[in-house]
């Protein structure tokens, strides 16, 4: 049987680590990794109208041919960029869209017309992650959810119910849960544009974990008192002569 056992652990832990590996795969095909080919122009808050430049001291025009939005639909073409001593500049307006957007135009660079593009992304938040960034953001997410998954274990599967280190291991639980959200949230806004909604869903969960702090610390304080209640009662009655297993009858019909 002891035997079994083993095995029966062993195996478990195997495919808790095989989710925990395919999990942490899945999050790094979400990390963005920058075009070799097109020049990256950056990343803009959703909503905010982003000026278009192009410098080019030799040319005496520039034009979009078109700017793409992240579903590669046409957002505007054919448009002029204004001209001001080498510096030519749209101003875009319609960025409502969270994602990659791509930009392609042309101009007489030393009067011959050349073709130019580059991508800009847009954020909730108005900014992004690295790749570094990113790589981090997950491990600290993965070694999280380790944490979380070990006070769980320990809470369920503690043999000596001593009160201090189940109210440290609830602590650290709930304050992974809170830990896990917030890096979620923050890598999803940051790195993954194709979901925007799952940010927001996020977001508000976290908030939600934050409120619920305080009542977590109450009903702690609250059982802390009960425990150290009964505690004494059970010592009061060990002391007039009653057995353990009378003290444990006595406290299940309470």
């Amino acid at each position: 049987m002891k035997t079994y056992n083993k095995v029966y652990i062993t195996s478990n832990h195997s495919v808790s680590m095989k989710y925990i590996a395919i999990i942490f795969f899945f999050l790094l095909l979400l990390i963005p990794i920058s075009s070799a080919t097109i020049y990256d122009f950056g990343t803009f808050k959703q909503s905010e109208d982003i000026n278009l430049i192009q410098i080019c001291s030799s040319c005496t025009y520039n034009n979009i041919t078109a700017i793409l939005y992240p579903n590669s639909t046409v957002a505007i073409s054919n448009v002029e960029m204004t001209a001001n001593v080498g510096i030519f500049n749209y101003t875009f307006k319609d960025t409502s869209t969270i994602g990659r957007y791509l930009v392609n135009g042309f101009g007489d660079i030393g009067g011959v017309d050349t073709e130019w593009n580059y991508e800009f992304r847009v954020t909730r938040s108005g900014s992004s992650f690295s790749y570094s960034e990113a790589i981090i953001y997950i491990v600290i997410l993965m070694i999280v959810v380790i944490l979380f998954l070990i006070s769980v274990y320990s809470i369920f599967n503690m043999k000596a119910k001593n009160i201090a280190t189940i109210v440290t291991l609830v602590l650290m639980a709930y304050f992974s849960i809170v830990a896990i959200l917030y890096l979620s949230w923050q890598y999803i806004d940051n790195c993954v544009t194709i979901i925007p909604a799952i940010a927001n869903i996020l977001q508000v969960l976290f908030i939600i974990s934050l409120a619920g702090v305080f009542p977590l610390f109450i009903g702690l304080f609250v059982y802390l008192i009960e425990h150290a209640t009964r505690s004494t009662q059970d010592k009061n009655m060990k002391d007039v002569g009653y057995s353990d297993d009378e003290i444990s009858s006595f406290n299940k019909k309470k």
